[in-house]
């Protein structure tokens, strides 16, 4: 009897324990009852700061997700969020006179913090772009990149000629890099703010030393006939190597070929055998290189002046009938430096112009070529040089932090005229001053040429050529360490 009621006992003690709990906390275990374990929480901090890392304080940071907060950054812009339970959250963020902040971020494992940058509204500027290379000369013509925070920027970057600068179109404020690829391997940092109205940026231009340049007859696999002499940028350069027939291929080795638009003009005794070959060298040509030039049998010699003053590697324009037939630089023929050429052009009547030094055109006729006597019509034409204002900005050599400095005192600068203008306007330099923000003549105006920007003082120097040219004279140079 005893062992029956012991086993009725042990099975209402399973029943009680399986179904007796019912829908309440039971502890089975027959143990003291713990607390349960607190959540994990995070810390989460952010600093709020505009695009040139200045932080902003007071702005209105709104958190929602598992925890939904709404605090102001204090003085410096800062604020930690504390206790926050994992999971994905959203942060808003608002300051009068900038953009909306809006970003999700995710709390996990770790404590965190944040940036939040802020952007001016509606503030967008056009910046013109000064770009030069180690020589202090100017990209020109390249392919420009912009990265905005980060991004690339939109728009497009227009280079103008006259003002060896580019133009941008409407930029928001905030960090840009500029790069050139193919034509240097650096990268500039520059800001542009609500005063930003121009920029300087100077990259490292990519040389090749020993390069070698094959020449052959355009549109054919022969080499150039009866083409001994070459020249790079208006520089003679010697002699090209090489002979006749496809075994002794005409070719010229340039001791130091720089990135950028080169032109490369061949010819024998006097220039009359090929048109100027415009090059744009990119670091990822190789040498030996083949280029392909035109031969021409009719030409026009002619006399170019200005205030007496003879024309070379000045931009001219040559139109037929109100249309631009042709646009190139002036060489000089042989040593005199006398006498320019124009090739290709057929008999008949023309009108030129150098619009960057002088307003005026004058009209030229060319008449009917005649190989077997080979007479060349010679003319000569002359401009009146325009006087333009000059507006010259002159920065120190650029910072660590890829930032310029303005000189406005402590240096002696002028400008020289170019060879042989002196004889006709009686001085040979003018000196500058600065005045009301940039450094200028006397008079604020300059003879339109292409002259010799000198600066000297204890610490800087500088010799360039400077352009003066097409009403457009707001200029800038960066100086460089003695």
């Amino acid at each position: 009897m005893i062992k029956k009621l012991s086993l009725n006992m042990f099975a209402l003690m399973v029943v009680f324990l399986l179904y007796g709990c019912g829908s309440q906390n039971c502890n089975t275990s027959f143990g003291p009852v713990g607390p349960a374990p607190a959540p994990v929480t995070h810390a989460f901090s952010v600093t709020v700061m505009d695009v040139t890392g200045a932080v902003i304080p007071g702005a209105t940071i709104e958190l929602t997700g598992p925890v939904n907060m709404v605090v102001q950054a204090d003085a410096n812009g800062f604020y930690e969020f504390r206790n926050l339970p994992q999971g994905i959250y959203h942060i808003h963020a608002t300051m009068t006179g900038y953009d909306v902040f809006d970003q999700d971020i995710a709390i996990s494992d770790a404590d965190k913090s944040e940036n939040i940058i802020l952007t001016k509204g509606i503030v967008e500027k056009q910046v013109r772009l000064a770009v030069v290379d180690q020589d202090n000369q100017p990209y020109t013509e390249s392919t420009v990149h912009l990265t905005y925070n980060g991004k690339q920027a939109k728009g497009d970057i227009t280079w103008v000629a006259g003002r060896n600068e580019y133009y941008t179109q409407k930029l928001p404020v905030g960090s840009y890099t500029l790069s050139i690829p193919g034509y240097s391997d650096e990268t500039a940092s520059f800001v542009v703010d609500e005063n930003t109205d121009s920029v300087v940026v100077s990259l490292v231009r990519i040389e090749k030393n020993n390069f070698v340049i094959r020449f052959y007859e355009e549109g054919t696999t022969d080499p150039v006939f009866y083409k001994d002499y070459v020249s790079l940028n208006g520089v003679w350069m010697g002699q090209v190597m090489g002979g006749q027939g496809t075994a002794n291929i005409k070719s010229f080795t340039f001791p130091k070929l720089s990135a950028g638009i080169n032109t490369v003009y061949l010819f024998w005794g006097t220039p009359n055998s090929c048109l100027p070959y415009k090059l744009n060298f990119t670091s990822d040509m190789t040498s030996p290189m083949d280029i392909y030039v035109r031969s021409y049998t009719d030409f026009q010699y002619l006399r170019t002046e200005y205030d007496c003053i003879e024309l070379v590697d000045e931009s001219y324009v040559i139109k037929q009938n109100g249309s631009i037939i042709a646009e190139n630089k002036l060489l000089s023929v042989g040593t005199s430096r006398a006498w320019m050429e124009f090739r290709g052009l057929a008999a008949g009547t023309y009108t030129f112009s150098i619009p960057d030094f002088s307003d005026e055109e004058r009209t030229v006729a060319v008449p009917v070529f005649d190989p077997i006597e080979a007479r060349f019509p010679i003319d000569t034409v002359s401009f009146a040089r325009k006087q333009l204002p000059l507006k010259l900005k002159i920065y120190k050599p650029r910072n660590i932090d890829g930032t310029y400095e303005e000189i406005t005192s402590g240096i002696t600068a002028r400008i020289v005229l170019q060879e042989d203008l002196a004889d006709t306007l009686g001085f040979d330099d003018y000196p500058l001053t600065y005045s009301n923000g940039c450094w200028t003549t006397s008079d604020g105006r300059i003879a339109a040429g292409n002259h010799t920007l000198q600066v000297t003082s204890a610490d800087y120097i500088l010799n360039t050529k400077i352009c003066i040219c097409n009403d457009n004279t707001d200029k800038v140079a960066v100086v460089k360490n003695k």
